[in-house]
């Protein structure tokens, strides 16, 4: 009996807050936007896109993400860049709580 090859989504499901696999190039910007949501939204956390060979060799005209990602509780900005998802993370980096020395937590010594 052959044993199968572990997939990157399978090995990482257990640490990722969700995973995407890319099947057509003209869904990638709908993805990426999604993605974005899912990993800002609630707690932070890390999400994965597989982007296949194939797709990745693909050519395409750039288009806008949809005016929602799925998941997102507010729509996109348009014309929204790197830059802004960069003010973004550096906004709520700068809004949450800051880690405490561990030699000022109650009950140690």
């Amino acid at each position: 009996m052959r044993s199968r090859r572990p997939t990157s989504s399978g090995i990482t499901l257990p640490i990722t807050k969700q995973n995407y696999q890319v099947q057509d190039v003209t869904e990638l910007a709908d993805v990426v936007a999604d993605a974005i949501a899912v990993a800002l939204s609630g707690r932070p956390g890390p999400v994965l896109i597989d982007v296949p060979k194939d797709v990745q060799n693909q050519k395409i005209e750039y288009r806008a993400p949809r005016a929602r990602a799925r998941g997102q509780s507010r729509p996109l900005t348009p014309g929204a860049s790197p830059g802004s998802l960069e003010t973004e993370f550096a906004r709520r980096r700068a809004s949450s709580p800051a880690p405490t020395d561990p030699s000022s937590w109650s009950g140690t010594a």
